[in-house]
């Protein structure tokens, strides 16, 4: 099995700059094209999921994100949560926090933070760090989470001021089948709800979510009675706790430029819209959803993780299967005057 974690892209010396020790210099630039660079980040190389913690501003126009950081030198593990500037790609802060980090989001509101999660041996650890990345707050065991193949965890995300969890099931005593188990917890760590969904994860994959209002509804999921079906779920995220279940014709769910969720009909091969009550309405013709741009310079061959943020787009690249590089690159426009390449379409 390939290793392409973010710990082990990060002990590739690789990730270093193109020379003739390193990667091989890259394709001439087309005109237009966008221009990735990795951020300033002296010793480390920043790899993984990362997280917007600041909207555009007159201090930081182009935002902010928090990623973890791995040492290029790789010591014994430990990692650092590293603050960026978007608009210069400076570091802002780098904090270490040992062997916590492992994946990293973040929370809004008056308890505002970055969150970290890693699996240990007891279950699995959160840990708040400031959102100014100063100090690691506080810590919090989900005990049993994520330990053994039939309880995985799926999906690890902030929304809003919520901490949403998604475990996959493996149940062997009701012959090997699956529920999506979904975890609610407030932005300090306590446990709101916790509600099994129907349904088995599409693999390999992870829990999405699809966040419309106040409602947040669960895709990714295949039916198990009946192979041609595809569940899905929706609950809230305030209020009591509330949650529905439906199951659909197959297809294949996405959120799109409208903020709507819409499924794509494997039967008739057709966009409709997913209603609140959970069924599809008429067919649509639907905003193409916008992908990431050509952008020169990434290395690595799969994208963990992007975003637009302010003007700019992170884009968070990984390499596996003997292909090289890999890393946290910011893109940015050409130079006046050049035109762009544009956003790629569906």
């Amino acid at each position: 099995m390939v290793d392409a974690s973010p710990a082990s892209v990060a002990r590739d010396d690789r990730l270093e700059p193109y020379g003739p020790d390193h990667l091989p210099p890259p394709p001439p630039r087309l005109p237009g094209e966008w221009i990735g660079t990795l951020p300033n980040t002296p010793g480390l190389v920043l790899a993984g999921r990362f997280t917007v913690i600041a909207a555009p501003s007159p201090e930081h126009p182009h935002g902010v994100i928090a990623a973890i950081g791995y040492a290029k030198d790789a010591k014994a593990g430990r990692v650092y949560v590293v603050r960026v500037d978007v608009a210069t790609g400076n570091e802002l802060s780098r904090l270490d926090v040992g062997a916590l980090g492992g994946v990293i989001t973040s929370t809004t509101g008056p308890h505002a933070s970055i969150i970290l999660e890693a699996q240990q041996e007891r279950g699995l650890e959160l840990a708040w760090v400031d959102i100014e990345g100063h100090a690691v707050r506080a810590t919090r065991m989900l005990s049993g989470a994520g330990l053994g193949p039939e309880n995985e965890i799926r999906a690890f995300e902030g929304i809003d001021d919520r901490i949403v969890i998604a475990t996959r099931r493996i149940m062997p005593a009701a012959d090997g089948k699956e529920t999506v188990t979904v975890h609610l917890l407030d932005s300090e760590g306590r446990v709101l709800w916790i509600h099994p969904f129907q349904g088995a994860l599409f693999s390999p994959g992870d829990a999405t979510f699809a966040r419309i209002g106040d409602e947040v509804v669960l895709t990714n999921l295949v039916g198990q009675e009946d192979e041609d079906t595809e569940p899905v779920g929706a609950f809230f995220l305030h209020g009591a706790p509330r949650w529905r279940e439906a199951v659909l014709p197959l297809g294949q769910l996405s959120v799109e430029e409208d903020g709507r969720v819409y499924q794509w009909s494997l039967e008739d091969l057709r966009w409709r819209s997913l209603n609140q009550d959970l069924r599809l309405g008429p067919v649509e013709a639907v905003p193409p959803r916008g992908t990431p741009r050509p952008c020169w310079g990434l290395t690595g061959n799969g994208r963990w993780d992007w975003a637009v943020v302010g003007e700019y787009e992170v884009q968070s690249m990984f390499a596996c299967c003997g292909d090289f590089g890999g890393g946290l690159y910011i893109c940015r426009p050409p130079p006046e005057g050049e035109g762009d390449a544009g956003t790629a379409a569906r």
